[in-house]
């Protein structure tokens, strides 16, 4: 008697059972859960990376272009690729389907959602000097590495420094704030800050017609000395760009009493 008819009539005399598979494939159309749980696990792993990517860059060029979220979007729609081809026929997998549209969908959310390398505290305030570090870093400007400062979000601005009919104007504008940091410096680190400034091409002593409608109109800008705009998604120093939306940084110095303000606001031309 094969060796095959021996095992089978040890498991057939009702004394014997068959051990049973792993996770059954009936009609090869359903998959092993350990592939499901690794489903899972890099959908969720690829969004946390994504907003993480997202914040790192926020803080180094001050704006998230599209394209990132949208590369993270391929890992999504990828598994849902992999679960109709690879992992069952239609009809079955339900649950997976649902769970990676869902991932789908979060992934498209992930375009819009604002991302924001540094955050202020429940009350609006914030003294935290290494913001204005980190936009330093985003203009290229070695700004002085001690100083008091003061960030406020755009709430908070707004309710400080804004009237109704100032209000309404901004929203006719397009406009909204996005920070504001008032920074007092000492009197030896503003020495030679200011004649940095004096010598550098991209600080303006008067805002000219033809850059009129990049300031932020909402807050004050006169008072002070030199001013510059930066726009965040164009790289680009005092120059009014073409129709759309766009993140800028407007920075302003008053060498008397060594003070610098940076706005960040959104503007719609």
């Amino acid at each position: 008697m094969s060796k095959e008819k021996i095992e089978n009539r040890i498991f057939n005399d009702g004394l014997n059972e068959q051990p049973p598979e792993f996770d059954p494939i009936p009609d090869g159309c359903r998959s092993p859960i350990l592939m499901r749980i690794m489903l899972v696990v890099i959908n969720i792993a690829s969004f946390l990376f994504c907003r993480s990517f997202l914040q790192s860059w926020y803080g180094v060029h001050g704006s998230t272009p599209v394209w990132i979220p949208l590369v993270f979007l391929a890992v999504p729609l990828g598994s849902l690729f992999f679960i109709y081809y690879y992992m069952g026929k239609v009809g079955y997998e339900r649950i997976m389907k649902t769970i990676c549209i869902a991932f789908c969908a979060l992934g498209v959310v992930n375009i819009f959602l604002p991302v924001h390398s540094f955050s202020v505290g429940s009350d609006g305030y914030s003294t935290d000097f290494s913001y204005v570090t980190s936009v330093g870093s985003v203009l290229g400007i070695s700004f002085p590495s001690e100083g008091s400062a003061t960030t406020v979000d755009g709430k908070t601005a707004e309710r400080e420094n804004r009237s109704r009919l100032t209000s309404l104007k901004s929203l006719i504008k397009g406009e909204r704030i996005l920070t504001c940091t008032d920074v007092i410096y000492f009197d030896e680190q503003a020495k030679n800050f200011e004649k940095s400034i004096a010598e550098s091409p991209i600080w303006l002593k008067e805002i000219p017609d033809r850059l009129g409608g990049l300031a932020y109109s909402a807050l004050d800008s006169s008072g002070y000395d030199y001013i510059l705009f930066f726009n965040c998604d164009t790289k680009e120093f005092n120059f009014l760009p073409e129709s759309g939306k766009y993140t800028f940084y407007q920075v302003m110095y008053n060498s008397q009493n060594h003070e610098l303000r940076i706005l960040k606001y959104t503007k719609k031309f």
